[in-house]
Formats: structure tokens, sequence, C-alpha cells
């Protein structure tokens, strides 16, 4: 997402650095250039929901396998994939599972947080950008 002072352009797309992604896989990327930020303000919201969010966690090779099969039959026929009652059990599994699993890598919430908690004594009212970043 990139701001200028006349328009803002969001990019957004599948595309990724891994061997399918360069190799293989269809991607597809769509760009929003808008002078009326209608899709820019609704995209940050998004983007700032994932990237402040605690919920991050290291999937084990359970939780990896059921991935794999999950996608697998979706892949095959999505329709089929809904209704049947082992992939449903797989993507419950799944669900319980992100609950339990180490959140070994933290957010960058967190990591702000843990910073002015071992940095600063009280509540400071702004801390300026800088520092954050050599943190």
């Amino acid at each position: 997402m990139f701001r200028s002072t006349k328009e803002v352009t969001s990019i957004i797309g599948s595309t990724n650095l891994t061997q399918g992604g360069l190799m293989s896989n269809f991607e597809v990327n769509t760009i929003f250039n808008e002078t009326n930020p209608i899709y820019y303000t609704q995209l940050q919201a998004i983007y700032n929901s994932v990237k402040f969010t605690d919920s991050l966690f290291v999937p084990d090779d359970e939780y990896l396998q059921n991935y794999s099969e999950v996608f697998k039959a979706f892949e095959r026929n999505e329709e089929k994939a809904k209704e049947d009652k082992g992939i449903r059990k797989k993507i419950k599994a799944m669900t319980e599972k992100e609950i339990i699993l180490p959140g070994t890598v933290p957010s960058i919430r967190s990591m702000i947080i843990s910073f002015l908690m071992g940095n600063y004594s009280g509540t400071p009212h702004s801390i300026a950008l800088p520092i954050l970043m050599a943190a």
C-alpha cells in the first residue's frame, strides 16, 4: 500500500517467493489506484488486523498433514470436500489445534508492548517512531 499527495495505490495478490509461486502456481494480483481512497482504507484496516494479531502460532506436523489433506480435497472438488465428514473433522481438529499450538512467533503488537514495558517506567504518552525502529 502506497500513499502520495494525489492518490493511493494498493496491491493485493497471492504472488509469493515459494517454488510454487515462482514456477507452477497461477498467481493473481490486483492493483487499486484511487484518488478517493475507498478500498485503501478498508485494506489498511484488514492489513493492520493481521499485522497486529496476537494469534500467530507454529503449526506442528499433524496440523500440516491435516492442512495438506484438506487443501488437496478442496483442490479436487470443492463442493464434495465441503460435504465430506472426514474433511470437516480435519478442519475442526485444525481449528481446535490453533488455540493450543505454541505462539513462538511474536506479533509486532506484542513486540512493541514488550519494548515499551522494558524501556519505560509508567505509561508513556507517546514514543517517537525512531525509538521503536531502533529497538
